[in-house]
């Protein structure tokens, strides 16, 4: 072999630093996949819009509804009046603390790994030791202040992979993740490092955690991490292709004709092609195992969150063995993180299903209706709506553009890529019994249930509404941004009140609005329902019909934490019923 060649492991070296370069290459795919998928939900929707698909509620011929509804309002946080929701806050809890502390130890285990790996290479390269000649432990101090500052990168990646799993805020997660960047930069100012180097680590920690968390989003977790898979898949496989060709080179210095040119581009396009099939294969694959319920779409994107940061700890110790004094040290060193990532899951799949033990059953399933409107506001609280109520139980939502990239399921995404997204869409109303009969409640391996977004045409998507309705277990209906001139808003509203009982019906307005006109739209659509045939019974189980209006503001926890009980209370009376 040349002297200029790589051998195997500089090889596996180059192909790791590969795979963790190709995370901003995936991010950005992940971001126009998003926006294509969007735009192809809207364009099918629109390409699919045969007639208005009017349906006619049945409203009375007689005098208008006289019984009176009583409009309770009441602000999100003090609804937690029951302990409906204890169960599903148990549970998420338990899971959350599983991925927490599975996710701190397997980081401290990779570190524990760089700092032995950096020891042996210590050693075996020849340095210098310690010692400062006079036996004395100098440098020792200094290098163990030096690690001193290092404690905030100890818990950032943890903290970020909980952070994200468990909904928080994301201006709030980017704060204390630029807060801890921020103490680990002074830390080593303080320690006697030079201001620039100090500030390039720390922008270089910084982008890191950036990267990484991006694929935790939910408007990047469906996309990105099989983009991941895919793409480091057909890294492996060109990589692979090209050290085979590199193994056969001779090296001997000889003129190069174009026969060597052509046979050489043959060969190129026939790796990419294998690599591309490969990338290809394992997108299938991931698709399949979702649909089988081997993991959820939370652990796919926390499994690629740590997988990447796995790749990259790789790719430091394989480094080090272009250096030829560490032998073949550096090897077992790869060997060690790739067992550990693999006993990692493993345990970790043990611990999320103690977690899952004694947990309960799900709630009957949440239909959520919204105004449809472009509005980020809108999809993060959403987001932090769904981190906590999967626990609880499935939610279904008809599919449009607003929430339609910010709720990007895999199989969704899959669905996309093979030009399949038109089968999804409930074009004919025969159609609707088995799309509904086919939605599935249970959990996935880690406690959460699915969120299901049903795609509807024009003519269908108000007879779709009417079925789930009556199949679901609680309606949370949305009302922020609303206004009358919001049609289809206002039919779900009047088909709500007229099918639904109150007790399992949960409306939400906009803490900062002027009440007023969305009440006198309810009170509008109250007297247009049909008596007959209801109970005329409030949310508080008295005689008198009463909704009540929750508002909530920017979604804090309390807020969250009492909308949570409201549903799980509603969806308790639907099993009592």
């Amino acid at each position: 072999m040349a002297e200029d060649e790589l051998n195997l492991t500089q090889w596996s070296a180059v192909v790791a630093l590969l795979v963790v370069l190709l995370v901003p290459l995936a991010v950005a795919g992940a971001a126009w996949a998003r926006q294509r998928y969007v735009r192809a939900i809207t364009t099918l929707q629109a390409a699919l819009a045969q007639g208005d698909g009017a349906v006619e509620l049945h409203r009375p011929t007689a005098p208008p509804n006289r019984v009176p509804l009583d409009l309770d309002p009441l602000p999100a946080a003090e609804a937690a009046s029951s302990d409906a929701a204890q169960p599903a806050r148990r549970l998420r809890r338990r899971v959350l603390g599983v991925q927490f502390v599975a996710g701190l130890l397997y980081w401290w285990l990779l570190l524990l790994v760089l700092l032995v790996a950096g020891v042996v290479w210590w050693q075996m390269s020849g340095e210098p030791t310690f010692d400062d000649g006079a036996g004395g432990t100098t440098a020792v101090a200094e290098a163990l202040s030096l690690h001193l500052v290092l404690w905030p990168l100890l818990v950032l990646p943890a903290v970020l992979g909980w952070a994200f799993q468990a909904g928080l805020p994301e201006n709030r997660v980017w704060i204390g993740a630029g807060l801890t960047v921020t103490a680990f930069a002074a830390g080593l100012i303080g320690s006697g490092a030079e201001p620039g180097a100090a500030l390039l680590l720390a922008t270089a920690a910084a982008m890191l955690a950036a990267m990484l968390a991006a694929f935790l989003r939910p408007a990047v977790r469906g996309a990105g991490p099989p983009l991941v898979a895919a793409l480091t898949i057909g890294l492996v496989v060109f990589a692979f292709g090209v050290a085979f060709a590199a193994a056969f080179d001779d090296g001997e210095d000889s003129e190069t004709t174009t026969e060597d040119w052509l046979w050489a581009t043959l060969y190129l396009l026939a790796v990419l092609a294998l690599a591309a099939a490969a990338a290809w294969r394992m997108l299938l694959r991931l698709a399949k195992r979702y649909e089988a319920r081997r993991f959820s779409d939370q652990q796919m994107a926390l499994h690629a969150y740590w997988a990447l940061i796995t790749g990259w700890c790789g790719a430091l110790v394989l480094a080090v063995s272009f250096d030829t004094r560490t032998q073949h040290a550096m090897e077992w060193m790869a060997a060690v993180v790739m067992v550990a990532w693999y006993g990692w899951r493993a345990l970790e799949r043990v611990a999320l299903w103690w977690a899952r033990r004694g947990g309960p059953p799900p709630c009957s399933a949440l239909l959520m209706l919204r105004v449809f409107k472009p509005s980020a506001r809108s999809e993060a609280f959403t987001d932090r709506f769904l981190a906590r109520w999967r626990f609880a139980g499935p939610t279904w939502m008809i599919a449009g553009p607003d929430l339609a990239g910010g709720h990007l399921e895999p199989d969704e995404f899959f669905a996309f890529l093979r030009g399949r997204l038109r089968e999804r869409f409930i074009v004919q109303a025969d159609e609707i019994p088995a799309r509904l009969q086919a939605l599935d409640e249970s959990r996935d391996p880690d406690g959460r249930c699915r969120v299901h977004e049903l795609f509807c045409s024009n003519a269908t998507w108000r007879e779709t509404v009417l079925a789930l309705m009556d199949r679901a277990g609680v309606v949370l209906l949305d009302l922020r941004e609303y206004h009358p001139g919001r049609l289809g808003t206002r039919f779900e509203l009047e088909a709500v009140l007229q099918r639904v009982p109150l007790e399992r019906l949960v409306v939400l307005v906009a803490a900062g609005d002027d009440p007023a006109p969305v009440e006198a739209e309810v009170r509008d659509a109250w007297r247009l329902v049909d008596p007959r045939g209801r109970n005329d019974r409030g949310a508080g189980g008295d005689s008198v019909p009463r909704l009540t209006l929750l508002s909530v503001d920017d979604g804090s926890a309390a807020e969250m934490h009492g909308l949570i009980a409201a549903c799980a209370a509603a969806a308790n009376v639907a099993v009592q019923r």
